[in-house]
């Protein structure tokens, strides 16, 4: 039985990575020159801590395209149906770009808040 600290911590935890999942979803995207396919942002993430479900990651490909973050193209196969290829609009460079000066400030501030007096 976990105890209510664990619990309180766990909670915390998946907040933090909820927003730091969409941070980690505009910067695979923007790594693609000039689109990239949803199958294959959800491979780079599965090899790290942001490991998702589909349905997490297509609710936030949703989100991102209402809010005109992202846009999509199909992509025709040869095999299968037109698959969606994503690219960042201008907002969501813009976005993007805030985010990570943003991650840059917080990362410092907390290691000053860590260094010795």
């Amino acid at each position: 039985m976990k105890d209510k600290t664990s619990t309180s911590t766990s909670k915390k935890m998946t907040q933090m990575r909820r927003g730091l999942l969409e941070l980690a979803v505009l910067t695979i995207i923007d790594s693609a020159m000039p689109t990239m396919r949803a199958g294959e942002i959800m491979e780079k993430l599965s090899k790290t801590e942001f490991h998702s479900p589909a349905g997490t990651l297509y609710f936030i490909f949703a989100e991102l395209q209402k809010n005109k973050l992202v846009s999509y193209e199909y992509e025709e196969q040869d095999t299968s149906s037109p698959r969606r290829c994503y690219s960042l609009t201008k907002a969501g460079e813009n976005l993007l770009k805030e985010l990570r000066n943003y991650w840059y400030i917080l990362d410092l501030t907390l290691k000053r808040l860590n260094s010795p007096r």
